[in-house]
């Protein structure tokens, strides 16, 4: 809605399915201290894009998160678009390790994470 997440993201892809760039505007109602993105949108967006590459590659294409480990560096500033990176770096069998980056858009890195995705048996 309106000074939430009221553009939808624009996802590029590689075409190998291993690494994403998404760009979401997070709007100014998303703040946990006045004017900066609350860190639980930041983690709730990292769980959700650093699925992407997970589940495109993981066994019947699901899967559930394990772990996710978030570096906060600099604050995110609402009302703006933001980039996430991410990549798959390490597959086997049920399991997948992806990283990921979040950035302003003159691409300074506002946090990042590890994720570990796991299919279901």
């Amino acid at each position: 809605g309106s000074g939430k997440l009221s553009v939808e993201p624009v996802t590029f892809m590689n075409r190998d399915r291993k690494s994403f760039v998404i760009l979401v505007h997070v709007g100014k109602n998303l703040n946990g201290h006045d004017g900066i993105v609350h860190g639980g949108v930041q983690a709730t967006l990292f769980d959700e894009i650093t699925a992407r590459p997970a589940f495109w590659n993981l066994p019947r294409n699901i899967g559930f998160t394990a772990t996710l480990k978030i570096n906060y560096r600099r604050p995110a500033v609402v009302n703006q678009v933001l980039v996430f990176r991410t990549q798959l770096i390490n597959l086997e069998g049920r399991k997948a390790q992806v990283v990921g980056q979040l950035e302003d858009i003159q691409g300074n890195i506002l946090s990042d994470a590890e994720a570990l995705y796991v299919s279901p048996k």
